[in-house]
């Protein structure tokens, strides 16, 4: 259980992002509120970062937590495109693609005290956005998704 029965976090997390455009942003600020309303101690770190290391014990204040998450996050968003072709006997057509909105991300749960690898959870998600929609939002949505899988008690509030 990643909360006690006073809803209280019973983890720190670390989050390591990345992505080809500037998603990280909104997934960073995404996990940060979060992380700022459940009261959940939360470090950014690098891909390669000794916190996604089995067999690493956490320190300081890590340690006095039963659990440490660490989830590697790499949102794609791909824009939106219009597509126009001319012929040489003078038509034309077209084409309009919906930006798209992708995440792979994988979640460690490690035990704090001895550094064991508790659980490992690949997770994955594509959605199409709508006709000349922002696909920002969608982002925001699948994050929020993604959080709700880890914390439902947050989802609600």
């Amino acid at each position: 259980q990643l909360f006690g029965p006073d809803e209280a976090a019973r983890f720190t997390l670390q989050l390591a992002c990345t992505s080809e455009d500037a998603s990280c942003v909104t997934v960073e600020h995404a996990f940060s509120g979060w992380a700022d309303d459940r009261h959940i101690a939360m470090q950014l770190v690098e891909p390669g970062d000794a916190s996604f290391s089995r067999d690493r014990p956490s320190t300081g204040a890590s340690a006095q937590l039963p659990y440490r998450v660490a989830i590697r996050f790499a949102p794609l968003v791909v824009a939106s495109y219009n597509k126009l072709n001319f012929y040489a006997d003078g038509s034309s057509s077209g084409d309009y693609k919906p930006p798209r909105v992708s995440y792979t991300a994988t979640l460690y749960v490690f035990d704090a005290a001895s550094g064991k690898l508790l659980q490992q959870v690949p997770y994955h998600e594509q959605r199409t956005a709508d006709f000349k929609a922002d696909a920002g939002d969608y982002l925001r949505a699948e994050v929020k998704n993604f959080i709700a899988s880890l914390d439902p008690a947050y989802a609600h509030k």
